[in-house]
């Protein structure tokens, strides 16, 4: 499984209508006081100082929101705006392909978890016997490491070659180089939860020399208010980290301790940090 993963939400579409990622909209109007009611937002830019104090500035910030809420708005990250909005760019080129230029790259297809997961292709049905309304592309470090010794700690799944849609030159440098920026953020950013629970930094660099990380653009159709579908079934993230890029539609939403469906409004320029269930543990 993963210890890092980068996810880019593609929600385009009308903003009057759910894009459906974790529940309703409608639940999270009635958070109950006593637990947290909105998604906490941490400057990480100390993270990259060379002064012990900045970083730990940070780490107390992110222990807090860890803690609390699991969840937090990440700024000054380092990752250019341009190059955010170029991925979305590039995501609604790649979803605006035919069904059979995506199925080229389908996922069952690969010896690993890369590829295209069409529409319904994940999640439990329900009772219409569909599952989860989305599509979404898969992508990572791509090398043949099976022969490696130093990556046995990586999960097979998350090792090899990416697959790439030949209809759109350019598509595989960009995501390449998103990819990169993403791993090395990673890394930082995990010396800095080593530093928030009180470990030296380099706790988690023996696993993270090759780590298992990988990225995914996702495209949620925008979902009639009417509708119990949801975009993606209520779920923990099995990863260490995730850095997700949501869309301009308002969609993701986290749970509370209360039970409480709480809205996580997409902030331009920032992502949205989650501690995956390999870090809570």
């Amino acid at each position: 499984m993963p210890l890092v993963r980068g996810e880019q939400i593609a929600t385009w579409g009308d903003p009057n209508k759910a894009n459906g990622y974790f529940g309703t909209e409608e639940k999270s109007r009635d958070a109950i006081a006593g637990d947290f009611q909105d998604i906490p937002i941490v400057d990480i830019s100390g993270i990259f100082s060379p002064d012990l104090k900045d970083r730990q500035a940070v780490a107390d910030q992110v222990r807090d929101a860890c803690i609390r809420v699991g969840f937090f708005y990440a700024k000054g990250h380092g990752v250019p705006s341009e190059m955010m909005d170029k991925t979305f760019e590039w995501a609604e080129r790649f979803f605006e392909l035919s069904f059979d230029e995506k199925m080229e790259l389908f996922i069952n297809n690969q010896d690993n978890y890369r590829g295209y997961t069409p529409m319904y292709g994940s999640g439990k049905p329900d009772v219409d016997g569909l599952a989860n309304a989305n599509e979404a592309f898969d992508w990572g470090l791509d090398a043949k490491l099976n022969d490696d010794p130093a990556y046995e700690c990586c999960d097979p799944y998350m090792k090899g070659s990416n697959v790439w849609p030949k209809q759109l030159p350019g598509f595989e440098e960009h995501l390449s180089q998103y990819f990169s920026k993403l791993r090395d953020l990673g890394r930082v950013m995990s010396r800095n939860i080593a530093l928030s629970l009180g470990l030296h930094e380099g706790s988690f660099d023996p696993y993270l020399t090759h780590p298992g990380c990988s990225a995914v653009v996702a495209h949620y159709p925008p979902i009639e208010p009417t509708s119990t579908k949801l975009g993606l079934d209520p779920h923990t993230d099995n990863e260490f980290l995730t850095f997700l890029a949501p869309g301009k539609v308002r969609a993701l939403e986290v749970l509370n301790r209360d039970g409480q469906w709480i809205s996580a409004p997409p902030i331009e320029g920032m992502y949205v940090v989650n501690v995956g269930d390999q870090l809570q543990r």
